[in-house]
């Protein structure tokens, strides 16, 4: 038993319309997603602003000093979030390391999201 051509048609039609809606709903769900992403760096930015940074043994990060990129190795007075030199591969600073003598950790940079 064959199907008409319309039925062939609508069979089609139905298979585009179901296609289409997996696809929006796919985008939609990595837009919420990404934007709930987004939201939470907004949120540690802001309370890195006002509270301070801080290592995973609560030692106040010093932000802001003398510093030598480790990417491009340019050494600058100033943020040490953000490399200055316009050449620089990457000029974001994704972690800073704890000052305190002997701690051995990283800091996240809670402005780069």
């Amino acid at each position: 038993m064959s199907m008409s051509p319309e039925t062939k048609q609508a069979v089609v039609t139905i298979e585009k319309v179901f296609n289409a809606i997996g696809t929006f709903l796919y985008y939609a769900v990595v837009a919420l997603f990404r934007g709930s992403e987004y939201a939470d760096g907004l949120r540690r930015s802001d309370v890195a602003a006002r509270d301070g940074v801080h290592c995973a043994n609560h030692h106040r990060l010093v932000e802001f000093g003398i510093w030598e990129c480790s990417s491009c190795h340019h050494v600058w007075r100033g943020s040490g979030w953000h490399c200055p030199a316009r050449e620089c591969p990457a000029p974001a600073t994704a972690n800073l390391p704890c000052q305190e003598p002997g701690c051995p950790f990283t800091v996240e940079n809670p402005h780069r999201f």
